[in-house]
């Protein structure tokens, strides 16, 4: 490499001494032209001499001794004319200024040569300290890149923790988007999670009025891209793309997408969309796919959770809630109405001759029935009510807020839905009725505890009456 510094010194020192002796050249020509003709040879020689300890001190110990020949050789023709004295004192001072001017141009050298080292050793000096900065700069950029690549690793594992720790879809949902923004710093962040068969947008980082425009979102060419290919998809500029003509009036530049999936199958896809083109790096799409792998698992996890809470919730037979849960929803029903002093009544229904149907018909076709019925109670009760399997034939619903006379209109609907409807459903024609026991907290109990008792003394004077009927806890005398 060409360093302008270095060359231009070692013109310099070239120049130097080519110049001087051009100058003392053309000088003594004419000076021992005129000590040749002069009639005072000594007196001139001292200035002659002069000239050559200058030009010997700037040219260098050849070119002194070149001049220092001629110069002798003039002032021996002149001194032809001379005493012997004085020639030999000429000759000893042409000696003496010889080595002067040796002395000179070796000091003069030393010194040009200790310059053009000094000058060489800054330049070298200057050339290594800007490269020991670039390279400075080049660790101290890397270790910037790596520094932020590992906070940004650290929020994922931050994530991945805060992912796993809940149960609830809803809440797992919004805590991926929450986490995606943070750790790929989207502007905008969609999540979409199939549901029977269809995507929906299932959490999103937008304000609730603005989630309506991204609902359309679900179904568009970028979720069909990636539910088809089953990757991620990387789009620097929706307008240019050539995988996706005609896309105009988007309200984002540029998007990455992740696809959720589980049991091989993508389930959902996860979407960061940016503003401006070529928002996201590849360590995003990366960080991204990372986040989607980890979300479809906690995703998963929530969707088995909430069938299995459903599963464990409901009677598999009949759909109605099970006895457990029921248990505890009763005891919430009745510590609220003990709390804000308002009526909560209970129905307790059972299959006439059910057992009957079982012997008769067989055990598969005594399920038919139960399930009829369990349908048939689900689609007369209220949306507040709750209703489940409390054994065997047996159904029980919770009605808050209702008081005595309401109780009884709701269990006299479902007698009369139950021996209207129950039977033309099954394989055989046969005739469903059911028994039904109600009581009320306080019209019937002054005591909640004794809510249960008084509903089952009210069934059993039901059946003891003929069966097929509705009977209070009121018309048995249980208060």
């Amino acid at each position: 490499m060409f360093d302008y510094s270095t060359e231009t010194l070692k013109f310099r020192s070239f120049l130097i001494p080519l110049s001087a002796g051009f100058i003392a050249t053309i000088l003594f020509f004419p000076l021992s032209n005129y000590v040749i003709r002069s009639s005072n040879p000594v007196a001139l020689a001292h200035g002659f001499l002069l000239l050559i300890i200058w030009s010997g001190i700037f040219t260098g110990r050849e070119f002194t001794f070149g001049l220092t020949t001629l110069a002798a050789l003039v002032l021996a023709y002149r001194s032809m004319q001379a005493p012997w004295t004085t020639n030999l004192a000429l000759v000893a001072e042409v000696l003496l200024f010889y080595k002067t001017a040796q002395v000179g141009s070796a000091f003069f050298a030393a010194a040009q040569d200790l310059h053009q080292s000094n000058t060489l050793s800054a330049n070298q000096l200057d050339e290594e300290y800007n490269l020991l900065q670039e390279e400075v700069l080049r660790h101290q950029s890397r270790c910037d890149a790596l520094e932020e690549k590992g906070a940004r690793f650290r929020m994922l594992g931050e994530a991945a923790s805060s992912l796993g720790s809940s149960l609830d879809e809803t809440e797992v949902a919004a805590r991926v988007v929450a986490e995606t923004t943070r750790v790929v710093r989207g502007e905008v962040c969609h999540l979409f999670l199939t549901h029977e068969g269809s995507m929906r947008l299932q959490a999103s980082n937008l304000a609730e009025t603005l989630r309506k425009a991204a609902e359309p979102l679900a179904n568009d060419e970028f979720n069909q891209a990636v539910i088809r290919t089953a990757s991620v998809l990387s789009v620097s500029d929706v307008t240019r793309d050539f995988r996706f003509k005609g896309i105009s009036g988007a309200s984002f530049q540029s998007l990455i997408a992740a696809p959720f999936i589980v049991g091989g199958k993508v389930v959902g896809v996860l979407r960061v969309h940016g503003s401006k083109p070529d928002a996201f790096s590849t360590d995003d799409l990366r960080l991204l796919a990372i986040i989607a792998q980890v979300a479809s698992v906690a995703c998963d996890n929530s969707r088995l959770f909430a069938r299995t809470r459903e599963m464990a919730m409901h009677d598999g037979l009949t759909k109605l809630h099970a006895r457990w849960y029921f248990n505890d929803r009763f005891e919430s029903e009745c510590q609220r109405a003990l709390r804000y002093k308002t009526k909560v009544s209970l129905i307790i229904t059972d299959i006439d001759f059910f057992k009957k149907f079982n012997d008769t018909h067989g055990h598969v076709f005594g399920d038919k029935v139960l399930a009829r019925v369990a349908e048939l109670v689900k689609k007369t009760v209220r949306k507040v009510d709750i209703a489940g399997r409390y054994g065997g034939e047996e159904f029980t619903v919770i009605l808050p807020k209702c008081g005595r006379d309401g109780a009884r209109m709701m269990a006299e609907r479902i007698r009369e839905i139950v021996e209207r409807e129950a039977g033309k459903a099954m394989p055989e024609p046969v005739k469903i009725t059911v028994s039904v026991g109600t009581s009320t907290f306080p019209d019937d109990v002054d005591k909640v505890d004794s809510l249960f008792d008084a509903a089952d003394m009210a069934l059993y004077a039901a059946k003891s009456r003929g069966r097929n009927r509705v009977v209070c806890a009121a018309e048995v005398g249980t208060k």
